[in-house]
């Protein structure tokens, strides 16, 4: 019986080392491969999880600063405060000539008093609008946020934002950004159209809000022949 134990005890840490191997195998496999497709791979995570794979190697190190993707997900931080601490790094560490095709922000915990003014939220706004690599590549954008102040300076950086966003074939927006615009129908009136050229478009609710646009709204986002659209 001790022998039969001796054996058994054997056999089951060869196999611990045979996966241990196998494991850094497969990731010795994913760090040789090209950076392009290193690069399409991490572009499905979100930033915070790109970052990591900065320890895999020195070749890792800076390779996420150079992500042609910009992806936040507030649910996989601990608090607001760790939230915003990371994005604000990421973007003044990432590499601003690199071309970015998608945004997607997701910022929907409530984190009172915290992120009630939704710094965060208008600090990648804002580097967005000011990054030129990304205003004139992006094809998607995806901005699901739980809370916006209804003021007008909420308004005229939605607008300025939109008026970027021209070229974008996907664009997908919180119920919460159609109540700021809904809020102001005057100032929406001698606007332009940003949306006339989009392909999709997603309006994100959830069970405290309405699926229906005003029509001043539609008219803004997507112009006068909107009659056949439906959000």
């Amino acid at each position: 019986m001790k022998g039969d134990n001796f054996y058994g005890r054997e056999s089951s840490k060869e196999e611990k080392e045979n996966k241990v191997k196998d494991k850094e195998k497969e990731e010795d496999m994913f760090t040789k491969l090209p950076k392009e497709i290193i690069l399409h791979i991490l572009s499905f995570l979100d930033a915070k999880i790109a970052v990591q794979t900065s320890v895999l190697n020195k070749r890792f190190r800076y390779l996420w600063a150079a992500l042609p993707v910009i992806n936040f997900d507030e649910a996989l931080y601990q608090d607001a405060i760790s939230f915003e601490d990371f994005v604000y790094s990421f973007l003044f560490y990432r590499y601003n000539s690199t071309n970015v095709f998608n945004v997607n922000l997701k910022c929907h915990k409530d984190h009172l008093p915290i992120l009630r003014d939704n710094a965060v939220v208008y600090y990648i706004i804002y580097h967005v609008i000011d990054t030129p690599s990304i205003a004139t590549n992006i094809q998607e954008l995806y901005i699901d946020v739980g809370w916006l102040p209804k003021d007008i300076c909420s308004l005229y950086t939605l607008i300025e934002l939109f008026e970027i966003m021209q070229r974008a074939k996907s664009i997908s927006l919180s119920s919460k950004i159609i109540d700021v615009l809904s809020m102001f129908p005057d100032e929406l009136e001698d606007k332009c159209s940003p949306f006339t050229r989009m392909q999709t478009f997603e309006l994100i609710c959830d069970s405290s809000s309405s699926s229906a646009m005003p029509q001043d709204v539609k008219k803004y986002l997507f112009g006068e022949d909107n009659s056949s659209f439906t959000p």
